[in-house]
């Protein structure tokens, strides 16, 4: 799937969202055809996906930014990313213990 890095899909609706990850420094930040090309990836697959979202480690241009509401695809920039990272690495699941014999 040319421009999706990953396809999530939601267990209790089977909706699909398409998601592309962009790993750049902060000197190169996202433009719009990028989102342009997520939008026309996402239809792509078999099934289709009805949602599309980035992920990127730098930032987004306001082009990118318009273009994304404009099309309905939703984004993480290097700043929610950084917030959202930072919150999972502080969540720890419940260790199992193991019952003695």
């Amino acid at each position: 799937m040319a421009g999706i890095d990953l396809v999530l899909t939601d267990k209790r609706t089977n909706e699909r969202t398409a998601v592309q990850c962009k790993h750049w420094d902060d000197k190169r930040p996202v433009g719009p055809s990028v989102i342009r090309e997520l939008y026309t990836a996402r239809i792509n697959p078999s099934p289709s996906c009805i949602y599309g979202m980035l992920i990127t480690s730098s930032n987004i241009t306001t082009g990118a930014r318009r273009e994304a509401e404009k099309l309905g695809i939703k984004y993480w920039h290097g700043g929610v990313l950084d917030m959202h990272l930072s919150k999972w690495s502080q969540w720890q699941g419940k260790s199992r213990r193991r019952r003695k014999s």
